[in-house]
């Protein structure tokens, strides 16, 4: 008896946990099922892609440790067209102007814009279509190299594939795939260069 009293126990516990999982995933679909213009409304989509981000005396702390400053007065600029390189030590912020750039994150000061615009006004989905961003790590998904190129692109990628594939030079590379663009790839890129 003790046994099948402290299992119900048990199990109330966890159906409560599971109840309260479902009541916080409700907010999570309404989310993801709202359109993204119904948003953000107000934010603006400029009619090309940015040509120029402007870093202005930027200051960064993360919201968990508002203590420790990862970037102090930051100025400097990237420009459309041409190659950037960022260099600095480990924990120096580098990645973090990328998570500002994308706005995965806002700076606590300062001003970050793009083609003289605060990038805070502009739409959040916009802005990361059009800035590409390689990672330390690339992440790949366990889909053909085509669908990972699909993934995030938006409903008329389709017809842009071959573009990207020739834009970021990868032909030789899927010319030398077993099954082309519809080669799959193990999860994280293992097995592709």
């Amino acid at each position: 008896p003790l046994q099948v009293a402290h299992a119900f126990g048990a199990f109330g516990n966890r159906l409560s946990s599971f109840v309260r999982g479902i009541g916080a995933s409700d907010r999570i679909f309404q989310i993801l099922a709202t359109p993204r213009a119904e948003r953000d409304p107000a934010a603006l989509v400029l009619d090309s892609r940015p040509s120029e981000i402007e870093f202005r005396d930027v200051h960064f702390f993360y919201p968990a440790r508002p203590d420790v400053p990862i970037l102090r007065g930051i100025s400097l600029r990237f420009v459309g067209g041409t190659t950037t390189a960022v260099t600095g030590a480990s924990g120096g912020g580098k990645s973090t102007l990328v998570a500002l750039i994308l706005r995965f994150y806002d700076a606590s000061s300062g001003a970050i814009t793009v083609d003289g615009r605060p990038i805070s006004a502009l739409c959040v989905d916009w802005l990361r279509r059009n800035v590409g961003y390689v990672a330390q790590e690339p992440v790949l998904f366990s889909f053909s190299v085509k669908e990972n190129l699909l993934y995030a692109a938006g409903d008329d990628a389709e017809g842009r594939v071959d573009g990207a594939v020739r834009a970021v030079g990868l032909q030789a590379l899927i010319s030398q795939l077993p099954n082309g663009l519809d080669t799959v790839g193990k999860r994280g890129g293992e097995g592709l260069s």
